[in-house]
């Protein structure tokens, strides 16, 4: 009886105690209202750097200590928040003081985008002992980290048992474009400290877009399982899977192991390459920042590795490419991350289709090895690579090396040093390739020295040279030095930042490459020398020495544009780098020049005036002395001038002028004797003012005649006077009209002629007056004589040529007609006689009509 009286006694005080909870509780949140808990909520918020924002309000009274947000927007430095509603419960002792402390959250279609922000921020708002949620549950919800570029669709998130004495689980699935991720685990806490573990993260083919921009993987697929122990022993193992087509092309599979005393140890980890090899991973950190690991690798092909990445052009002309004993060792110490290594190759080879020559081409390394050591990342994110060389087929001579080298973001140095050996041709041939354009420098054989290179991934920026080629064989472009003879380059040339080639240098058009910014070089070649000096205006050879004839002698090919020059060449010259044209030069010159032209004797210009005395030229038929004036003319004194010789003053790339005199000029219709006259010669055009010459006992003049270069011949436009000539020396018209001629012509002719330069007039143009006085000839044997011949030319597309014989026994008239294609015809009468011409011209036929 007692005991049923204890008991119903010990009911109706819970009762009383519940319903007076109750009925507080009641109390406390008819008090709440809906707008005192949002304030709430948004202060401890904002306490922390969180933004809260929603339009709507709404306490449960179904669910006690349960509230609803409608449209909320949530704000910080660590993530920004989306969603339509959001259900938060309240923890309820705290309720009973009037204060609203959020314990569970849940989220629905919610966007959670997550800022690129540090690690820091995370670990405070984590563990602010301002909020302790116990749960967090978000269900169809999309997730985003936009600096990686990943997005997290239809999101289920479930953290339980959130706390410091707690064993929190998690639980979550997501889409990742059209892969999927799995993740589930727990923690075992004790006072915030973790002391045991769980979890698992599964990957079915993920997309990677950010490395599917520079290869042709495309999917990650794999699992990674890990475990903490009580003794504070860890471990995670599993594998991961890069895949094409949904085939496996990467691998990486192995496990970690750590404790209170290792940060990480890595344990039967190996990197499978699909076709190309099997690479083993060794080592671990002692801490965050110590740790070595081992990479080792027996054989590897290096084609199929290639092939990974898009730019494959290389791997695609790859023939033979095996690296083989690879061992790479690494060492993270502080904030330095060091690397050293080495690996063998039994022979590289690969060939091309050439773009420049359409020729297939094909380059070989022989048996040799790669050793480097101490390629450093340092603490500001650049590269140093401290030594490296590649050795010979006994691994004891040194072939080629590169110390000191560094490699930014903006700009890698790379110091080459080369010990007698040919490794420059792979070099070269590899760098232009692999920038997409045709190798110009090419040979073989062996050279000396170090060049260092500056480049970033656009161009090339700057370049060293020291470089000793004698016994190479050197071919650039058109260009080429056989081997055995002597090549020394010294010196350096930086460029501009996105330069291009500019179309207002023609004279430098044939290079292949965006010419320098400046340029300093010391020049060897042979028995020539050169100091060379290059900045964007100016181009300056000191101390040149050059015999372009002994070049010939020992097959050396010269570019281009230098091919056709011959004889000596010393002193020094300026030009300006657009078009050639000078600024000083101090030259001494022996027989010097191109094609058939020679230039003996020294040539000065101060960047006004050209200076020189008695400078022999030697051209065709030519032969003349130039000597400058005062006033900066060029005269001209010749003993022997043809027509070649004046077209080759008009290729000249200047303006000159002066007096002009020759004993003798040579053109088409004969020679010409004591020619006078000032010139102006400019390229392709000279002009001859007050002209005259002796011609056949007679004289020829003209006030201005314009000569213009044309592309085989030359043009000569002018009015000319005509007097005295002797028709009895005239040999060769002797020969055209098959007579013999005699008497003393005048005439006015106004010329536009074209004749070729080496031979014989080609074509003319224009009209005249000739008279001839006392003149005679043989006609039918018969000896013919006039006081007076008068005739009228005329030629436009057509020849036409009138004549009368008004004076003398022997009087008449005819006409002469040469049409496009040089058939002859027309008549004359004479002595009561009509004559027909006929024949091609220069032949002329005439035959006596028979009488009715």
């Amino acid at each position: 009886m007692k005991t049923q009286s204890r008991r119903w006694l010990a009911t109706s005080v819970a009762v009383v105690v519940l319903l007076s909870l109750v009925v507080l509780l009641s109390l406390v949140l008819m008090q709440l209202d809906n707008k005192s808990i949002y304030n709430t909520l948004q202060q401890r918020l904002s306490a922390l750097g969180i933004s809260l924002e929603a339009k709507e309000v709404h306490l449960s009274w179904m669910y006690l200590g349960s509230i609803r947000l409608d449209d909320v927007q949530i704000s910080s430095p660590a993530f920004a928040l989306q969603t339509q509603r959001m259900f938060i419960d309240l923890n309820l002792a705290a309720l009973l003081t009037g204060t609203a402390e959020p314990k569970a959250l849940y989220l629905q279609l919610a966007d959670i985008t997550i800022q690129d922000t540090i690690d820091g921020e995370w670990a405070s708002l984590l563990n602010t002992e301002e909020i302790k949620l116990h749960r967090i549950d978000i269900s169809q919800s999309t997730l985003r980290f936009p600096q990686q570029q990943l997005l997290l669709e239809k999101l289920s998130l479930d953290i339980r048992d959130i706390g410091k004495n707690k064993n929190p689980r998690l639980e979550m699935q997501a889409h990742v474009g059209e892969g999927r991720l799995d993740a589930h685990g727990y923690l075992q806490l004790k006072r915030g400290e973790i002391t045991r573990g769980f979890g698992r993260l599964s990957l079915y083919d993920v997309p990677l877009p950010i490395l599917a921009e520079q290869t042709t993987l495309q999917t990650l697929n794999g699992s990674l399982t890990a475990h903490l122990n009580v003794d504070e022993t860890w471990q995670t193992f599993g594998h991961l899977s890069l895949q094409k087509d949904r085939k496996m092309e990467v691998e990486l599979r192995g496990k970690l192991t750590g404790d209170k005393h290792q940060f990480f140890q890595i344990e039967n980890a190996i990197l499978d390459v699909n076709k190309a090899g099997t690479l083993q991973i060794n080592g671990g950190c002692a801490s965050a920042e110590t740790c070595l690991i081992n990479l080792a690798c027996k054989r590897v092909d290096i084609a199929p590795l290639l092939q990974l990445f898009k730019q494959a052009s290389l791997a695609n002309s790859l023939q033979t490419s095996v690296l083989a004993n690879i061992e790479i060792d690494s060492m993270l110490s502080g904030a330095v991350w060091s690397t050293s290594g080495q690996w063998a190759w039994p022979k590289l080879s690969f060939s091309w289709l050439n773009d420049y020559d359409k020729q297939q081409h094909h380059i070989a390394l022989d048996k040799g090895s790669f050793v480097f050591s101490n390629l450093q990342r340092l603490a500001n994110g650049q590269w140093h690579l401290a030594q490296s060389s590649v050795l010979s087929a006994d691994g004891q001579t040194i072939a080629l090396s590169l110390d000191d080298a560094q490699f930014s973001a903006d700009e890698w140095r790379l110091p080459f040093q080369f010990y007698d050996t040919n490794l420059w041709v792979p070099l070269a041939t590899m760098a232009a390739y692999a920038q997409g354009e045709s190798p110009k420098l090419k040979g073989n054989g062996n050279i000396s020295g170090k060049s260092i290179l500056r480049f970033n991934h656009q161009q090339l920026l700057g370049v060293e040279m020291d470089i000793d080629a004698k016994q190479a064989e050197v071919v650039w472009d058109t260009s080429k030095k056989p081997a055995g003879i002597p090549l020394l380059l010294l010196g350096q040339a930086t460029w501009p930042l996105n330069s291009n080639v500019d179309a207002a240098q023609p004279a430098l058009h044939q290079a292949s490459f965006p010419l320098p910014d400046s340029a300093r070089f010391n020049l060897g070649l042979a028995d020539a020398y050169a100091s060379i000096v290059y900045d964007q205006a100016v181009l300056e050879f000191k101390n040149l020495v050059a015999d372009f004839d002994q070049f010939k002698e020992m097959g050396i090919i010269l570019p281009t544009s230098l091919a056709d020059w011959h004889g000596d060449l010393k002193g020094d010259i300026s030009l300006n780098a657009k078009d050639f044209s000078p600024k000083y030069a101090a030259l001494d010159v022996i027989a010097f020049g191109m094609g058939a032209n020679r230039l003996s004797g020294q040539i000065h210009h101060d960047g006004t005036l050209w200076e020189t005395k008695h400078l022999l030229w030697e051209f065709d038929k030519t032969k003349a002395f130039i000597s400058s004036t005062k006033t900066g003319d060029l005269d001209v004194d010749a003993e022997i001038l043809s027509a070649a010789g004046l077209a080759y003053i008009q290729r000249l790339p200047f303006a000159l002028k002066g007096k002009l005199t020759s004993q003798t000029m040579v053109v088409p219709f004969g020679n010409l004797k004591d020619v006078s006259a000032h010139y102006i010669s400019e390229p392709n055009h000279t002009t001859l003012e007050q002209f005259k010459c002796t011609f056949y006992e007679g004289s020829l003049r003209a006030k201005k005649l314009e000569i213009t270069q044309h592309e085989t011949t030359l043009n000569l436009k002018g009015a000319m006077q005509v007097g005295g000539i002797r028709l009895n020396n005239w040999t060769w018209l002797h020969k055209q009209f098959q007579t013999h001629l005699e008497g003393s012509v005048y005439a006015t002719l106004n010329l536009d002629t074209d004749f070729e330069a080496f031979s014989q007039l080609k074509s003319w143009r224009g009209d005249g007056d000739v008279m001839i006085y006392n003149g005679k000839w043989l006609l039918d044997g018969k000896n013919t004589q006039a006081d007076k011949v008068s005739i009228a030319l005329r030629k436009r597309n057509h020849f036409t040529s009138k004549f009368n014989i008004k004076h003398g026994r022997d009087k008449g008239t005819g006409h002469l007609l040469v049409d496009d294609k040089l058939n002859t015809s027309g008549y004359f009468t004479w002595q009561g006689e009509t004559y027909t011409i006929s024949k091609t011209w220069p032949l002329i036929r005439y035959e006596q009509n028979p009488k009715p």
